[in-house]
C-alpha cells in the first residue's frame, strides 16, 4: 500500500508508511477515548474467540491464541 501510495503522490515510502501510522495511532486514540460498553438492559452480548486457521503444505506460521 504505501508503495502504491508513494508513486500516486510522489512521496517515499517512508514517509507514506510514518503518515499512515499516525494516522492509525489518532483513529486507536479516538476509539479509546470515546470507548462505549457493548449491550445494555435486557440485551444479550455473546463473543465467540474461536480461531481456526491451519498451516498448508508445512509452511507458513501457525494460527496463536489470543
Amino acid at each position: 500500500l504505501p508503495k502504491s501510495i508513494g508513486l500516486m503522490t510522489g512521496h517515499s515510502t517512508s514517509t507514506i508508511t510514518n503518515k499512515i501510522n499516525k494516522i492509525r495511532q489518532m483513529i486507536g486514540s479516538q476509539i479509546q477515548d470515546t470507548y462505549q460498553k457493548i449491550g445494555g438492559l435486557d440485551i444479550i452480548v455473546e463473543i465467540d474467540e474461536s480461531l481456526f486457521g491451519r498451516v498448508k503444505y508445512h509452511r507458513g506460521r501457525s494460527v496463536k491464541e489470543v
